[in-house]
């Protein structure tokens, strides 16, 4: 997974957050957060679009 994308995931520092704007129901974000488990994601789309990710994956709302 060296370079998904040709970015060099693995030199981003521990902890750091990476926010995946437009992402959809969060397919990459996932994909890159089980290859890079020393980074958080964030996905950002519109409601309905992060409401099916949520759906489809099982995860709660998170209060704004």
């Amino acid at each position: 997974m060296r370079g998904f994308l040709g970015f060099p995931w693995e030199e981003i520092p521990r902890d750091a957050v990476v926010v995946d704007i437009g992402g959809g129901i969060g397919t990459i974000s996932l994909i890159l957060a089980e290859a890079y488990p020393h980074l958080r994601f964030v996905v950002e789309d519109r409601g309905p679009v992060v409401a099916i990710g949520r759906q489809v994956r099982q995860i709660p709302a998170v209060p704004v």
